[in-house]
C-alpha cells in the first residue's frame, strides 16, 4: 500500500510547519510524519495531505479549501 494511503487524509499539526526554520510534524491517524507546506501552519491546525515528497508529507490547512 505504501505512503500513498495518506493522500487526501486529514491530520493535525504537532509542531509548527515552517519551511524557513525547517520544522514541521503532523499526525495522520497513529502515524507521525515530517511535513512541509507552502505557508507556515500553527500547531493544532487541521491539515489535508496533498502529496508525498520524499520522506515528508506536503500539507495544506483545511480552511484554505473553502
Amino acid at each position: 500500500i505504501g505512503a500513498d494511503r495518506f493522500m487526501n487524509k486529514i491530520g493535525v499539526v504537532l509542531e509548527e510547519i515552517n519551511n524557513i526554520k525547517n520544522t514541521g510534524l503532523v499526525r495522520i491517524g497513529k502515524d507521525e510524519w515530517r511535513a512541509d507546506s507552502e505557508t507556515s501552519i500553527s500547531e493544532g491546525t487541521q491539515v489535508k495531505v496533498m502529496k508525498l515528497d520524499g520522506t515528508h508529507l506536503v500539507v495544506k490547512p483545511i480552511e484554505e479549501e473553502e
